[in-house]
């Protein structure tokens, strides 16, 4: 264990150091810099860790310090490599700008390939028209979570959950994602490959739960259940500790393994 921190820290710190030579980082010259130990500090928790959210956190404090500076391609990558989740950089117009070893490997396109697709080509046809409608409502907010089915080369399907962050610069925006074996779609408690678990969220979080699965924010999901926000968030909190999640991401991610919940089809072009 103490070794395996060592070697997470080491690795935090060559980013921080490739990053403040780069001049990345505010503060560059050795010592670092407050900011850059609070950095170090925060890649040394989700390196090789299961932090989704976290890693989508921290990712986008140092790209945007990056891109914002108009630092080389180099320094980007180094902190996009800094996670083992999967990892894309994308624009508006869902163009990959780059992506990590694990996104490549995930999606089995090779790493130099990514920028010629689109986000709309790791998604089945049928979903596209979803992806657009989740990408308006991400777009206008900050940041996003919820679960979609992607596909990789050769046309094999992968249930994924997502952590996204928009506008880390300008037009530049950061997905994390992290994939979900054994889910189909359909109804909930209806999947014939997840873990079938004995339920423990309530009815009315696995809604609320599906529906952040399915890309809503909580103030979308208090207007089409008529609940207040603060009611919606209070459900959240109750299926993270239920689950013994870290966030909602992990949350969404744990009820999709264990049948609780499931993301339905979308029932027509569009639906989302």
């Amino acid at each position: 264990m103490r070794a395996n921190a060592w070697l997470q820290s080491l690795w935090a710190q060559r980013v921080v150091d490739a990053l403040a030579e780069a001049g990345a980082l505010p503060g560059a010259a050795r010592p670092l810099g407050p900011s850059a130990q609070a950095l170090r500090a925060r890649l040394s928790r989700i390196t090789g860790g299961d932090g989704l959210a976290e890693a989508c956190d921290a990712l986008t404090d140092v790209l945007a310090m990056a891109m914002l500076r108009q630092r080389p391609v180099d320094a980007v990558r180094d902190v996009l490599d800094s996670t083992r989740h999967p990892a894309l950089l994308t624009n508006g117009a869902r163009w990959c700008l780059d992506g990590n070893a694990a996104a490549s490997a995930l999606l089995g396109i090779a790493r130099e390939e990514l920028r010629l697709h689109r986000l709309d080509d790791f998604v089945p046809r049928r979903w596209r028209r979803a992806l657009a409608g989740r990408w308006n409502g991400f777009e206008a907010g900050a940041t996003t979570a919820g679960a979609l089915l992607l596909i990789a080369a050769g046309g094999h399907e992968i249930t994924a959950g997502y952590t996204a962050a928009s506008n880390l610069a300008s037009d530049r925006h950061l997905i994390v994602v992290e994939r979900i074996d054994g889910v189909r779609y359909g109804p909930w408690l209806a999947s014939s490959t997840a873990q079938r678990d004995a339920p423990i969220l309530r009815p009315r979080e696995r809604e609320i739960l599906s529906l952040v699965a399915s890309g809503r924010t909580s103030a979308g999901i208090a207007l089409q259940l008529d609940l207040s926000r603060n009611t919606v968030e209070s459900h959240i909190r109750n299926a993270v500790v239920r689950l013994g999640a870290a966030n909602r991401t992990q949350a969404v991610v744990m009820a999709l393994r264990r049948g609780e919940i499931a993301l339905p089809e979308p029932a027509e072009p569009g639906a989302a």
